[in-house]
């Protein structure tokens, strides 16, 4: 289910910019997903990712285990979305020995609510037109204590998501995931800015 979307146009640039210093729009607020909210994010989300339709039950069993699916709004309506893996020590053992299911995440790698995680997996990212300039305020999010300081993974699964993650600081790995090329942005500045 790894995938992303943004519009051509916020990833078309021909400059690099750096993930932990994109502004936080007003536009745009960022907050846990609701369960109730999960068929929304999925319709949303459909059109953009055909993929996340079929992982419905998998969206569900991570929101309960770890609370980590985001909802991106704006004026209170439901914007875009990303979806997160919070990975533990063995969830980040897993995927970087090509054993993590992206469709059917073994749940024993994931974070709890509020227990800190060792990394971050960019399971899904919707946003759509200009939702794109709601990057910085999921970057503001990441500042929380349970992701600080944790390196982002991720596999692109678009073309708009490979532009993005080539142009925001993201580094490609050797290994891979089911074939993918796997890519981490260092979160070095993480701490000195929350």
């Amino acid at each position: 289910m790894v995938a992303m979307t943004l519009s051509h146009e916020s990833v078309a640039q021909s400059h690099r910019f750096e993930l932990e210093f994109m502004p936080v729009s007003r536009r745009f607020h960022v907050r846990a997903a609701t369960d109730d909210e999960i068929p929304a994010l999925m319709q949303l989300t459909a059109g953009y990712l055909p993929a996340v339709t079929a992982a419905k039950l998998a969206l569900r069993a991570v929101q309960r285990k770890s609370q980590s699916l985001l909802a991106i709004l704006a004026q209170g309506k439901l914007v875009g979305a990303f979806a997160l893996l919070s990975l533990n020590e063995r969830g980040l053992e897993q995927l970087l020995r090509d054993q993590l299911s992206t469709t059917t995440p073994d749940l024993s790698g994931l974070t709890r609510p509020g227990e800190r995680a060792s990394a971050i997996y960019a399971w899904a990212l919707c946003l759509p037109g200009p939702v794109a300039g709601a990057v910085g305020n999921l970057m503001s999010w990441l500042r929380q204590p349970p992701y600080i300081g944790c390196d982002i993974y991720a596999c692109a699964g678009s073309p708009d998501g490979d532009r993005f993650i080539r142009k925001t600081g993201f580094q490609q790995l050797d290994q891979t995931l089911n074939g993918t090329p796997i890519w981490v942005y260092r979160r070095r500045m993480a701490e000195a800015l929350a």
